[in-house]
């Protein structure tokens, strides 16, 4: 069995079968952040979100659109002011600044990546996806800017404490025991995520794909609410079910394998996700990508549940990235479990793991 690049962030799997015939398997995994014209780069998630309601500014040009025959989200290039870049990635830059006086994040696209057909479709696609999101676990899609495409822009929420992923990091680094993330949060946290998420599955048809604590936001209040859905599809689409895509660390065996697959690799995901509240690292810290991703199919690897974790978060944490999809809770069982879970861990537990350097 060897591991071989085929291209520029394209790897292939090739296994040997033995029996009445030799076959080469070759099986792509995509890592798509490494892909010129589909690359997410992790820096331009990073952006932070506060969520505000339409003012009447907002609702006027909002009724303006649609006796002009605009989609109502349309927001004209000259209404948005940009007042500091949060982040810069290889496809496009996240500011913060204000759209009709309300604080918003805007996510940009550069000015070569603008000159990419396959891109802007996919950016279209992503703005169309979230314009039809409403749920308190969801980032707030305020609008977006379409025309010029040399100005196109997608408007956000604008959160303080940005990603779920950094804001986890800072406060385990932080000597501050009024900073100390408490085992309560942790499960509140990824009770607000299993909601955004069994949203999308129950009531809007889409798949993720590329959920992580880094797509993830936390606004001011504390609350977790599932971003970025640049490779999100519906249910119902052509390449949804066969397409490799997702960050290896977090991308469901039956993905890699190149196989079909339903919204259960969000369930893989998701324990995944249920790991890194935890632990607040990020999971196979010093392996490589795609190498983890290959282990994960031939080998069953899978993050070292930490010694402190309470039992019966560890147990669904480990159904849910379960090699067989049919053996994963969907969401509404993951609620249902993680409910249950705020009041049947042990209090000492809780008390000693909230005591803990």
């Amino acid at each position: 069995m060897a591991l071989i690049c085929v291209s520029d962030g394209a790897y292939a799997i090739v296994v040997t079968l033995a029996g009445l015939q030799t076959l080469a398997l070759i099986v792509h995994v995509i890592v798509l952040y490494a892909m010129p014209h589909l690359r997410k780069h992790s820096e331009e998630r990073r952006y932070q979100t506060l969520r505000v309601a339409p003012n009447q500014r907002q609702e006027k040009q909002i009724i303006r659109n649609k006796k002009s025959g605009k989609e109502p989200w349309e927001i004209d290039a000259k209404s948005i002011k940009f007042k500091k870049k949060l982040a810069k990635g290889n496809f496009g830059e996240v500011w913060l600044g204000s759209w009709l006086g309300s604080p918003v994040a805007i996510k940009t696209v550069l000015r070569t990546m603008a000159k990419d057909k396959e891109f802007i479709e996919r950016f279209m696609l992503e703005i169309k996806l979230m314009s039809n999101l409403h749920h308190p676990n969801i980032v707030m899609f305020l609008g977006a800017c379409i025309t010029p495409v040399s100005k196109m822009c997608l408007l956000l929420e604008y959160c303080v404490y940005g990603s779920l992923h950094d804001f986890l990091y800072s406060h385990k680094e932080s000597g501050d025991p009024e900073d100390h993330v408490t085992m309560h949060r942790v499960i509140r946290f990824a009770i607000d995520i299993a909601r955004g998420v069994n949203y999308i599955h129950q009531k809007c048809n889409i798949i993720q794909r590329d959920l992580k604590a880094r797509n993830v936001l936390v606004d001011i209040h504390f609350n977790a609410k599932v971003a970025d859905f640049g490779l999100s599809r519906l249910k119902t689409e052509d390449d949804a079910g066969m397409t490799a895509c997702g960050t290896p660390a977090w991308t469901a065996p039956e993905i890699v394998k190149l196989e079909q697959y339903d919204e259960k690799v969000d369930v893989y995901s998701f324990g995944i996700v249920m790991w890194e509240l935890f632990a607040r690292e990020e999971p196979y810290k010093g392996q490589g990508g795609v190498q983890v991703a290959y282990m994960a199919v031939e080998q069953g690897l899978r993050p070292e549940v930490p010694y402190a974790c309470p039992r019966v978060y560890a147990q669904l944490m480990t159904e849910c990235w379960e090699e067989d999809p049919l053996l994963r809770p969907d969401f509404g069982q993951i609620l249902e479990r993680l409910f249950a879970m705020t009041k049947s861990v042990d209090e000492a537990v809780l008390r000693d793991l909230d005591s803990a350097p």
